[in-house]
């Protein structure tokens, strides 16, 4: 167990262990187990991802479509996607309306190598001195070219 709460509190996800992170509340999902750990961090809202879903299989260009709810006072967001440990892409930001926000962007999987990867989406609200980690979310995928 130690492990585990290690990986939470880093936010690293090891071994096909997806981590959500909601309002001060990690939720640890295993493929037959759902565990909830409280934490202390500061609240990040979790990304439904709407397309590609969870455990999907990526051949060519796929759109991804995803969204989340925020603070309205958030402002100058910004949005990336990461597939495993390869470059961050940029995402489009749409509103729609003032407490949710639609991301939608492509990704290319002949820019990855075969195999299982872990998609990851930030957003980021850039209005302080640095940018803030406002949501986030990580989806099992698998490349196949």
């Amino acid at each position: 167990m130690q492990d585990k709460k290690k990986t939470i509190i880093s936010g690293l996800i090891v071994g096909g262990l997806v981590i959500a992170m909601a309002a001060n509340v990690f939720n640890l999902q295993n493929l037959n187990k759902s565990q909830v750990f409280k934490s202390q961090a500061a609240p990040v809202s979790a990304i439904e991802l709407i397309s590609p879903q969870s455990n999907s299989l990526l051949e060519g260009t796929l759109a991804l479509h995803a969204k989340v709810r925020i603070e309205k006072d958030l402002v100058n967001l910004s949005a990336v996607v990461k597939l495993g440990e390869y470059k961050a892409e940029p995402l489009e930001i749409s509103y729609e309306n003032s407490e949710n926000i639609i991301l939608r962007g492509t990704i290319d999987s002949t820019k990855y190598e075969n195999g299982n990867h872990l998609l990851k989406i930030f957003v980021y609200s850039n209005s302080d001195k640095s940018p803030t980690n406002v949501a986030s979310g990580a989806y099992p995928i698998v490349v196949k070219n």
